[in-house]
């Protein structure tokens, strides 16, 4: 399993993804003092920024890898549509080695 997701995400990628989560949540010292306010949409929207456009090579992920962290965060919800678990959390460590 760990290795079909560092096949998906390359460090390329996942380092991507972590300027994202610190752009959204980082106090600028590489810490997240309050993961309360380090909310999903905050970072999925950063993420998002980081898509690659008509144009670009490099500097940039694919729609799919975006959709796809989006995909494995949303909480599948309860029949009321409530959230079942705790948010999950992001930090800039996501880029660290498996």
């Amino acid at each position: 399993m760990l290795a079909a997701l560092a096949r998906t995400f390359t460090l390329t990628s996942m380092t991507l993804v972590r300027k994202a989560v610190l752009d959204a949540c980082d106090a600028a010292d590489g810490m997240t003092a309050d993961f309360r306010k380090c909310q999903r949409d905050r970072i999925l929207n950063r993420l998002h920024a980081q898509i690659c456009r008509p144009g670009m090579t490099a500097d940039c992920l694919a729609a799919s890898r975006g959709d796809m962290l989006a995909h494995v965060t949303t909480d599948p919800g309860n029949a009321a549509g409530r959230p079942i678990y705790e948010q999950w959390k992001w930090d800039g460590g996501i880029v660290s080695p498996m």
